[in-house]
């Protein structure tokens, strides 16, 4: 389910469990009102059409088209108190270091050899 706010939050719901998956808010500004009058859900198209006194596209993406940092499952993900950010591992050998402030990748590396290619835990030491 979409919702359209009278604040031009559009929110997107999963009709099980009542949570909201998604937060958009349009920061665009209508003159003279300001405010967003229709929204419609363009299914071939896969985009949500926005009404005021300008007609807007905002195309939606689906889980299979989100692209992750990680192209082997995920090992761990640990939080890091010290640099505020969470750092992952996967069954491919590769660790991502994440912003907890935006959620984007700030490093990715590979760590281990050919010998032991894959992660099974991570842990942070005291230094």
């Amino acid at each position: 389910m979409i919702s359209l706010g009278t604040d031009k939050v559009v929110k997107i719901w999963h009709l099980h469990n009542y949570f909201c998956i998604q937060t958009i808010t349009d920061k665009m500004c209508y003159r003279p009102d300001d405010v967003l009058t229709s929204l419609h859900f363009d299914k071939w198209t896969n985009n949500i059409v926005l009404g005021s006194r300008k007609v807007n596209f905002w195309v939606c993406k689906t889980q299979a088209e989100i692209k992750t940092s990680h192209e082997f499952p995920v090992a761990f993900a640990l939080y890091n108190t010290e640099f505020e950010s969470i750092v992952s591992g996967d069954d491919g050998g590769f660790i991502a270091v994440w912003d907890v402030e935006n959620g984007k990748l700030m490093s990715r590396y590979k760590a281990t050899s050919e010998l032991k290619p894959k992660l099974t835990a991570g842990c942070f030491d005291s230094t």
